[in-house]
């Protein structure tokens, strides 16, 4: 995981699609940099000048001029706000190195270099009328427009890849449990297509459960093809042997 460059502020991670490199890591530092000063100027030079040789390969100041380029031409109020706070001159700063790998990480996955293994967390609705859009609960009527296509345009789990999974004998820990008690929901997931690849798996869809839940079955490079493996419910993506064990 690593800290998206749109929303680097918020703190929010999203799943780094490449493996064997150092950008998860070099993001986060930036990242704790961002959350310890309140400003570039607030950087101690020793820690500066490692930022600039080993993630930037230049100086911040030419970071910062490229941004103003950048977001003079696309988005003026963004420089604006920076040069009123310099903490957000230094979130933009951070960004640009955060979205320089985006187009690299989408090139990756069009030319199938990269096999993608996540679901969307939310539903997508096709109109204004389906809103709102809940996964958990069935609607209390009609939503959508007369003659229009009621089902969503990208539903909840939605996800591609240029591989298939089959999921059968999901199993609960317990048949019923009590408030504050918790249960495992267990399932066996097979790569039945050509290719190795990762699975994210969200209950939610499959028995209603309120509480998100994902895991993942592979070798250290994915899912082997034709090979199963057991994955209990959780947020953390897991792996497994290459023979039927649980994850």
């Amino acid at each position: 995981m690593a800290p998206a460059s749109d929303m680097f502020e918020m703190g929010v991670k999203v799943q780094v699609l490449k493996r064997g490199t150092m950008f998860a890591m070099r993001g986060q530092k930036l990242y704790e940099v961002y959350q310890k000063y309140e400003s570039i100027d607030e950087i101690p030079e020793p820690e500066r000048e490692k930022l600039e040789t080993t993630i930037f390969k230049q100086s911040l100041d030419s970071v910062w001029n490229e941004c103003e380029k950048f977001f003079n031409a696309r988005d003026p109020k963004q420089i604006e706000r920076a040069m009123q706070k310099p903490k957000d001159k230094m979130a933009l700063i951070f960004r640009w190195y955060l979205g320089q790998a985006a187009g690299t990480a989408v090139a990756d996955v069009l030319f199938g270099d990269v096999n993608p293994g996540g679901k969307l967390p939310i539903t997508f609705p096709r109109a204004v009328g389906q809103i709102p859009a809940y996964y958990y609960h069935k609607p209390s009527g009609r939503r959508g427009y007369l003659f229009a296509d009621e089902a969503p345009l990208f539903c909840f789990g939605h996800g591609l890849s240029y591989t298939t999974f089959a999921y059968r004998n999901l199993r609960l820990s317990a048949n019923s449990i009590h408030a504050g008690e918790r249960v495992t929901l267990t399932v066996e997931v097979t790569n039945t297509g050509e290719r190795a690849g990762d699975v994210l798996r969200d209950p939610r869809g499959v028995c209603g459960a309120r509480r998100a839940a994902a895991g993942a079955c592979r070798s250290e490079k994915g899912a082997v093809v034709g090979r199963t493996g057991g994955h209990r419910a959780g947020f953390r993506r897991t792996g497994c042997a290459a023979t039927p064990a649980l994850c």
